[in-house]
């Protein structure tokens, strides 16, 4: 059976992952003076052994080509191949302007080194020297990080040169949505000190395309934060998660926290989430962080993001939830009063009223009188009645 293929494909910041057995990647593709950049990665799923890489990296006047074939070692410092399986093949090349070098690297033979280096420059054989050797140690790197190889390595071997900026330097750099997640988690499985951990969040939600890695990202992130100190980035870069479903997951992962400015810069992306039930979802889960600890800030932020929740029944909901909380908080029952005036559906806004009367809430002269406006205002006859009869019954 042949090997399954995970192929992605990056260009001009869209991201497509296909399955495939390969294809003809070439630098011979590149054209001098075009704009027009391309990565594409392909890479098996298999283990390390069976490995196929093929990855190819065209910017302008310039463009990276690599093929792996097989299994195979590096140097520490993955500036040259150490060892390869047998049957298995390494080739690399680039082009730029004047300049064409490739090299293919193959098992040596019985007794002899490790491996057999082909060096060919601008199409002609050429000595493997130590400039051909530098050259070589400035592309394998590249390769190695844009298909995530040694990854838990690599991060150690950056900070140890530089610190967490240095890390970040180095994934700013990469071209794969796919590489940049597996780094920054090998990253973040480091403990970070707050101002890093900022940093981390603020360039994964500039530089990583795909919804669902950025969702992974932030979200391990999160378990760092829950003592707080991020609002600023995080806001920004849960803003950047495309994906309702994505974007409401970072966004509940951030929320379990007690950190007061974290959870309004929470509530304020909470209120960008496109799906009424994702929104939904995350409000209720969420409620007892807003309105478990009588702060009017906490409080007003998450009715404002409430109301903007477009499904009268996903409203009527999160307005249930919240009713607990207001049996202990005269404020929280006349926000639930309030935010009961957008419940479109009679029903809905009247079960929520019924609701309210029931736990008890409506003990103020304040409450009573809000609670008579809003279900006088129902436009059902049935569902006022409903409404008033659970008024005088509690």
């Amino acid at each position: 059976m042949a090997d399954t293929i995970r192929s992605r494909t990056e260009a001009n910041g869209g991201v497509t992952e296909t399955i495939s057995g390969g294809d003809d990647d070439s630098c011979d593709q590149l054209r001098f003076g075009d704009s027009n950049a391309s990565f594409h990665l392909h890479d098996n799923v298999g283990d390390h052994s069976a490995r196929s890489l093929r990855m190819l990296n065209i910017g302008r006047d310039h463009c990276v080509q690599a093929m792996i074939q097989g299994g195979f070692t590096t140097a520490p410092a993955e500036d040259r191949i150490t060892s390869l399986a047998p049957r298995s093949t390494a080739i690399f090349r680039e082009r730029v302007p004047g300049a064409d070098r490739a090299v293919t690297i193959i098992p040596g033979a019985t007794g002899s080194d490790a491996v057999r280096v082909e060096y060919r420059f601008n199409d002609a054989a050429a000595p493997f020297d130590d400039a051909a050797r530098r050259w070589l140690g400035s592309i394998l790197p590249q390769v190695l990080a844009e298909a995530g190889i040694n990854v838990e390595a690599r991060i150690a071997r950056w900070r140890a040169e530089g610190g967490t900026d240095a890390a970040l330097r180095h994934i700013a750099q990469l071209k794969s949505s796919g590489a940049k997640r597996a780094h920054y988690d090998a990253l973040l499985d480091q403990k970070l000190p707050t101002a890093e951990l900022q940093r981390v969040i603020t360039q994964a939600g500039k530089d990583v395309a795909s919804s669902s890695d950025l969702r992974s990202v932030l979200s391990k992130a999160a378990a760092q934060a829950r003592a707080g100190g991020v609002a600023s980035s995080l806001e920004t870069a849960a803003g950047a998660v495309a994906s309702s479903t994505d974007r409401t997951a970072v966004l509940e992962a951030f929320g379990q926290t007690d950190d007061r400015d974290q959870l309004l810069a929470v509530a304020r992306v909470a209120a960008t989430i496109p799906s009424s039930t994702d929104k939904t979802n995350l409000m209720s889960g969420l409620a007892p962080r807003y309105l478990g600890r009588n702060d009017a800030a906490l409080r007003d932020a998450f009715f404002r993001t409430v109301a903007t929740i477009p499904s009268s029944t996903d409203l009527s909901n999160v307005l249930e939830i919240a009713i607990p909380f207001a049996a202990k908080s005269n404020d929280v029952a006349l926000a639930i009063i309030a935010a009961d005036t957008l419940v479109a559906s009679s029903t809905d806004r009247s079960d929520v009223l019924i609701a309210l009367a029931g736990s008890g809430a409506i003990r103020t002269p304040a409450t009573r009188d809000a609670y008579l406006r809003v279900a006088q205002g129902i436009p059902s006859s049935t569902d006022m009645r409903n409404a008033l009869e659970a008024l005088t019954k509690h």
